[in-house]
């Protein structure tokens, strides 16, 4: 039996896939947003007045996008998660609210669910493989939200299918999974406004060569999202 809770997370799904197209206009704002972040962490503003003076102006540019950003990208996410109580998006530990449901269904399912089920599939796979996992600045809620419908997709044996459109998100790094490089691309995002380019290098050495001593990509995702606090204090 699908429950309200279970109900609510499909409904939330089915906002992604209707939604997708609109998530996807955004791009061209995405990009010139990251090219500002990359623009900023190249320069060091200890150095001499022109290279502080360039990254003030960048710093404010980002501000300032930051704002349209919110607004066009990231709010109608988050009001649609509140909305349907998905989760507590309020700390970078999430738990959604339906996990123990998915579990209850996928043990003691009807047959008369599999039609709601198999659409909520193939929906999800549809909006993953056009976005390909794009975080949409909210790296830890889609993080969790995929490691939930793994196993419950794959328990119901839903071939994924090839998407007919162009990937436009892509990677940064082919030989990593998508959601790694979008933790990894996040962190610096967490890090606006002003942290200077040698603290980001310090804290990527510490975590990805110190801090983690795994070479499991899960693990090193987890340990990464636990050690959020260690973003904060270089701010």
């Amino acid at each position: 039996m699908i429950t309200k809770a279970v109900e609510d997370l499909f409904s939330f799904i089915d906002f992604l896939h209707l939604e997708k197209d609109y998530l996807l206009s955004k791009k061209k704002l995405i990009d010139e947003f990251n090219g500002l972040l990359e623009e900023r962490n190249s320069l060091k503003p200890d150095t001499n007045y022109r290279a502080k003076i360039a990254y003030d102006k960048i710093q404010l540019e980002i501000e300032e996008k930051f704002v349209i950003l919110k607004a066009q990208v990231i709010a109608p996410i988050e009001d649609k998660i509140l909305e349907l109580n998905i989760a507590d998006i309020s700390s970078p530990i999430i738990n959604l609210n339906a996990r123990a449901e998915l579990f209850t269904l996928q043990k003691n399912f009807d047959e008369s669910d599999l039609g709601r089920v198999f659409d909520i599939n193939s929906k999800y796979l549809d909006f993953k493989n056009s976005t390909n996992n794009y975080h949409f600045y909210l790296p830890f809620f889609f993080l969790e939200l995929e490691r939930d419908l793994e196993s419950f997709l794959s328990f119901f044996n839903v071939e994924e299918i090839d998407s007919k459109e162009t990937i436009i998100f892509q990677p940064a790094n082919k030989n990593s999974s998508p959601e790694f490089e979008n933790l990894k691309e996040i962190l610096a995002f967490f890090l606006v406004p002003g942290v200077k380019e040698e603290n980001e290098q310090l804290f990527f050495k510490s975590i990805i060569e110190h801090r983690i001593r795994t070479t499991k990509e899960d693990e090193k995702i987890y340990a990464i999202k636990f050690l959020i606090d260690d973003i904060k204090t270089l701010q």
